[in-house]
């Protein structure tokens, strides 16, 4: 299974998301970062099912809709090591 890395700012994302939740529900918030940081530890054995980016063609990303969460993560895989570049939800400008 490849390595997984968040970057910097995949994780200043979550953060951020995490940020948004917490004054509307403190559980809301810890449930969301918990389903991305699950659903990203995952990745590597999905890379396949994995839809390119249209805008790079070296970047993918992976959206978490089965449950009804509509967070993207944008990463980078080289065959060895997975960076994870950017967390969204899916409502955000721009996604």
């Amino acid at each position: 299974m490849p390595r997984l890395k968040w970057s910097p700012q995949s994780m200043r994302d979550v953060a951020r998301l995490h940020d948004f939740l917490a004054p509307k529900s403190r559980d809301a918030a810890k449930r969301a970062v918990k389903a991305i940081r699950q659903g990203l530890k995952l990745l590597g054995s999905i890379l396949k099912w994995a839809a390119p980016s249209t805008s790079c063609p070296r970047v993918s990303r992976m959206g978490d809709r089965v449950r009804q969460r509509a967070y993207v993560a944008l990463y980078r895989y080289d065959g060895k090591e997975v960076v994870i570049l950017a967390v969204r939800h899916g409502r955000e400008a721009g996604y």
